[in-house]
């Protein structure tokens, strides 16, 4: 593997030319339809985050079992925009307040969470036989492709990082929701027109927002510029009271998913 990446690295991130842009086979086909199942299934049983879990868990099974799944890079990418909307929707005047208030509290637990990871790098590059700079960023908090891109760039390999990022993720969606919910954790509820979902125009123009979000996180080199950036060109809005609301239901769970 050289140091811009092989095929198969490529392959892992779900780039490259015509392995993003070929289309699904029959049985990949089959396995979308199953993971859309299994979303339904678990909406059905109350699940949180069930258009999350269910397609995360039939898809890891199928994988497992040797079936092949498709990854396409636009249906991520429509993903990242559409909960990076959905989040920066929920970022009213109020809730803006409420996190430059609580900023010094999340700069000191990034910074933990930089040092710990720091120092359990040591025995995971003991134990698990690769070199110290894969197993320090393979346990920093970060996106997959995020964070095996910036290790692969500092001459780490890219695999093991994606494989413990992808491990992390996985056990803290499986984990959290149901222990938050079974421990009855919630904040405040969401009343009159910041629960309603928006009107399709303003669908329309929140997604559009998102989109030149995303441009300027790009021209600015962001990490993850599908997601931050819809986040900032919705929340901005948000923020200012021009969009009241959420995105529809509907949408909210296909992106999930």
């Amino acid at each position: 593997m050289t140091a811009s990446g092989g095929p198969a690295w490529r392959k892992l991130r779900g780039f490259g030319g015509r392995f993003a842009a070929r289309r699904p086979s029959r049985h990949e086909l089959v396995a979308l339809l199953v993971a859309a199942a299994a979303g339904a299934a678990f909406h059905r049983l109350a699940v949180p985050l069930a258009w999350v879990l269910g397609p995360l868990v039939a898809t890891a099974a199928l994988a497992v079992a040797g079936r092949p799944v498709f990854t396409s890079v636009n249906a991520r990418r429509f993903g990242q925009v559409t909960i990076g909307a959905s989040i920066g929707l929920n970022i009213t005047a109020a809730v803006l307040a409420t996190i430059v208030l609580w900023l010094p509290v999340m700069i000191a637990t990034a910074i933990f969470a930089i040092v710990l990871g720091a120092v359990i790098a040591a025995p995971l590059a003991r134990w698990g036989g690769i070199d110290i700079r894969t197993a320090y960023y393979s346990m920093m908090p970060g996106g997959l492709t995020e964070m095996a891109n910036i290790g692969l760039a500092a001459g780490a390999r890219p695999e093991p990082i994606a494989l413990a990022q992808s491990l992390r993720v996985t056990l803290l969606v499986l984990i959290l929701p149901p222990l938050i919910v079974a421990l009855d954790i919630h904040g405040d509820a969401v009343d009159g027109l910041a629960g309603r979902p928006l009107p399709w125009l303003h669908t329309l123009v929140a997604l559009a927002l998102g989109l030149g979000g995303v441009r300027l996180a790009r021209l600015l080199r962001f990490n993850n510029p599908w997601m931050l950036g819809a986040l900032i060109g919705t929340g901005t809005a948000a923020a200012l009271g021009l969009l009241v609301g959420k995105l529809p239901t509907w949408l909210f769970y296909a992106g999930s998913s």
